[in-house]
């Protein structure tokens, strides 16, 4: 009697589910996150449904089919049997996924095996593995740039040899370099929050075709998640998840918490990131030759109206380091229809006062040279209406078009050792832009075409602050303080063309115009030789590449590419204050000053990659290339009014201006190689090699921003729900001959030999409980070695614990 009733049940509930279709949803079985490329294969091969954005697919009847195969790149294939309707189905992370779908390359979806150029994809799940204090932690612990550190609150990344304004950072489409992005070491990138970050892709080497000025070195693209509207027939959905993460050596609080609201044709996500993070801990041991390296030996402290110099009880502690901060995203999607989308993004990030730790340590005659030296709240603010619409029509198949406004506002703040003066400067820029991209599919190319105008408006204002009296006395500002603005408009087209199975072309051409005002009407504290500098430079950038994939185990690809960069405020109206060394270590003040002459630079690169796969275990590739420089932007001692030393502040200082040097030159080298021993052991390790020099005529100089041999090699262990790593990163010296005085490689941070060689051993664990909880624990740099990267004028964290819970709803 009872088979007879569980079978009325079968026939009753299960059968006609088989026969009108059910949705399932499909997560990831250690990130619980959708799978949106996983596909259901019948028992005859075919291809039955695929799974959308959310991971939800809708199976269709399945009568005579009990069991399907779920399939996605980068997961086991699993068997679906009908007792699992209705539930959600995990899929296990397995092997390599070496054919992501990439977007910044043409600013289209193309698979990355098609793609000449080298870009990589640093997911959500590399993300949260990898769970770092900050976005330029994030970066560098990824093993694919090196990212230089002036102050805890920071992060400027290098690539391939290029740093600050000569790589462009990308937020959902929207450029984040503007008018003021300065050549020497920015920590811009420490204002996106990477908890809303669903993934991002590095684009190596020249992308000015595609983006336009700033991209010699590569392009940092940030995706942020789209709220995902509900499945077909189901009513509100909600969905979110809470995370919080402590950390030993940054002394570190984070709290983060993200929420979304799906409905048939709207939706909703909001996140929301609190960080707190306390005096960076430098590692305790370190080289014999180098006893006192980095040591924080004294602090500053007002008392009794005066400054007074104290030492510190744990110099290994780097006072002042700590800082806080706020990010907030809010996004609206709205679908009327199944052809129209709309998408309101609105980010909202800001800071707490940010010490500038490495002009903290400076000393002069032995003694401190400030009393304080700290960034104001950073803030970044992005309000952006996003349409795109599947127009099926003439030249266009779909249609993206962005209008954007930003404002960025930061502020420096310094007063010397025992002076009564606090300087305090302020900029705010405000960015309006617009971009649209058009996509076309044709029988013979796949195509994106499209243009772009931005606005650039700066405004800057100083004074002097008393701190006893409170009385306020004009100074120098940092920009002219009459006003000054930037503007581009660009026009590109792209095209992806198959010749065949195996010989794919990407071409590529982009016209630039650029256009810069600054008035200088106010010379208070410099007579300027001009009053004003109005510049108008018209550019043009273009690529070419080639793919030849003979068979599913090899790619080989080479790039022609050109990229150029346009002088922008801060180049050629900035009056900057800054300290530099000889070979010797000795430090010297020095002053830059305007330049109304200073022209484009351009890049022109060769490039080529090789990648062999060996059976479903072994990836390996490399990649080669050489950049050509024409026009550098670099510094160069100056005068002005016929002297080379001018009194700025409270010291006599050199002159120095930017200038176009004559030519340079960038070779470069990468390798990387993945090993899958078993289902469940993974080998990774990657190296970068990259040497730059100047071709003055005075013969070959080292070129600044060129970072030292580094990679990391990592044995992960994936079980069902336990994911390990235990990982060595690795840099190599920067020798006091390769550095470049003149330039950003702050030889006054590092030692008399030069930047030493490092390495570090690191291990992570994470476990997931269920679909909802995932914790995670992470010892950082075990061996407490002490270490900067080079250029940094702060040392990074030594040992460090990580502990973090995630809850998914």
């Amino acid at each position: 009697m009872r088979w007879r009733l569980r079978a009325l049940i079968f026939l009753g509930l299960v059968l006609p589910a088989m026969a009108q279709g059910q949705s399932f949803q499909i997560l990831s079985s250690d990130r619980k996150v959708p799978v949106a490329e996983a596909v259901a294969i019948g028992m005859g091969g075919d291809t039955l449904a695929a799974a959308d954005v959310s991971g939800v697919m809708v199976m269709p009847g399945l009568l005579g089919q009990p069991v399907v195969q779920l399939s996605a790149p980068g997961y086991r294939t699993t068997a679906l049997r009908l007792d699992t309707v209705g539930q959600v189905v995990l899929l296990e992370p397995f092997g390599f996924n070496l054919d992501q779908v990439v977007i910044s390359a043409g600013r289209s979806e193309q698979r990355q095996r098609e793609v000449a150029q080298r870009v990589l994809v640093l997911d959500r799940q590399s993300q949260e593995h990898i769970n770092a204090p900050q976005t330029g932690e994030f970066l560098q612990n990824s093993g694919a740039v090196l990212v230089q550190k002036s102050q805890g609150g920071g992060g400027s990344p290098v690539i391939r040899g290029f740093e600050a304004n000569k790589i462009l950072l990308v937020v959902d489409g929207i450029r984040l370099n503007h008018a003021i992005f300065r050549g020497g070491h920015l920590q811009n990138v420490l204002s996106v929050d990477q908890q809303m970050v669903d993934r991002t892709e590095l684009l190596m080497g020249p992308a000015s075709v595609v983006y336009g000025s700033d991209a010699l070195g590569g392009v940092i693209h940030f995706f942020t998640p789209r709220p995902a509207l509900a499945p077909a027939g189901e009513g509100l959905q909600v969905s979110g998840n809470a995370f919080s993460r402590v950390s030993t050596a940054f002394r570190e609080k984070t709290l983060h918490t993200s929420f979304q609201m799906g409905h048939r044709k709207w939706a909703t996500l909001t996140s929301i990131t609190a960080s707190a993070l306390g005096d960076l801990q430098q590692g305790g041991r370190r080289r014999s030759a180098y006893p006192e390296f980095g040591k924080c030996n004294f602090q500053v402290v007002r008392m009794e109206g005066r400054d007074s110099v104290l030492p510190n009880a744990d110099v290994n502690r780097q006072l002042g380091s700590g800082y806080s901060q706020i990010d907030l995203m809010q996004k609206v999607f709205f679908q009327p229809s199944s052809r129209v989308s709309h998408t309101l993004n609105l980010q909202y990030s800001t800071t707490g006062n940010v010490n500038r730790y490495d002009r903290l340590s400076e000393l002069r005659a032995g003694r401190p040279r400030f009393a304080e030296w700290y960034y104001g709240p950073q803030m970044r603010l992005l309000a952006a209406h996003t349409v795109e619409s599947q127009v099926n029509k003439g030249w266009v198949d779909k249609l993206v078009i962005t209008t954007s406004y930003q404002q960025f506002k930061e502020s420096r703040h310094d007063r010397s050792l025992n002076s009564d003066w606090l300087n305090r400067r302020f900029e705010t820029v405000q960015v309006i832009g617009w971009n649209a991209v058009f996509m076309k599919n044709t029988p013979w190319a796949d195509m994106s075409y499209g243009a772009e105008v931005y606005h650039n408006q700066v405004d800057s204002k100083a004074h002097a602050f008393h701190i006893q009296t409170g009385d306020q006395k004009a100074i120098q500002t940092r920009y002219p303080v009459d006003g000054s603005a930037m503007s581009s408009a660009a026009v590109f087209a792209w095209a992806h063309r198959k010749l065949n199975h195996q010989w794919i072309v990407d071409a590529g051409v982009r016209m630039n115009y650029n256009a810069l005002h600054a008035r200088f009407t106010t010379k208070t504290f410099f007579d300027f030789p001009f009053d004003r500098v109005n510049q108008q430079h018209v550019a043009f950038s273009g690529n070419l590449g080639l793919t030849w994939l003979p068979n599913e185990n090899w790619k080989l690809s080479g790039l022609l590419a050109s990229g150029f960069r346009a002088p922008n405020i801060d180049d050629v109206s900035k009056v900057f204050d800054s300290v530099k060394s000889d070979r010797q270590g000795n430090a010297t003040g020095v002053l830059i000053l305007p330049n109304a002459a200073l022209r484009p630079e351009y890049t022109y690169q060769a490039e080529c990659t090789i990648e062999k796969s060996f059976g479903k275990r072994v990836h390996w590739n490399q990649t080669f290339f050489y950049t050509r420089l024409i026009g550098a932007i670099g510094v160069q001692n100056s005068t002005f009014n016929g002297t080379s030393r001018v009194f700025f502040g409270d010291t006599t200082v050199q002159v120095q201006q930017l200038v176009n040097l004559n030519q340079a030159q960038i070779i470069g080298y990468h390798a990387a190689i993945q090993i899958l021993i078993t289902e469940r052991w993974k080998l990774e390790s990657s190296f970068n090699t990259t040497q730059g020099v100047i071709l003055g005529q005075q013969g070959r100089m080292p070129l600044d921003h060129i970072p030292p041999n580094f990679g990391q090699s990592s044995l992960w262990f994936v079980g069902n729900r336990i994911k390990a790593e235990f990982m060595v990163r690795y840099n190599g010296w920067k020798r006091l001959d390769r550095y470049q005085i003149l330039g950003e490689d702050n030889l006054q941070y590092a030692t008399s030999d030069g930047m030493p060689n490092w390495y570090t051993l690191n291990a992570r664990l994470s476990k997931t409980w269920g679909i909802h909880w995932t914790g995670q624990l992470a010892v950082e740099n075990i061996l407490d070695r002490n270490y900067r990267v080079f250029a940094s004028g702060i040392s990074a964290a030594g040992r460090n614990v990580i502990g973090s819970v995630r809850y998914r709803f």
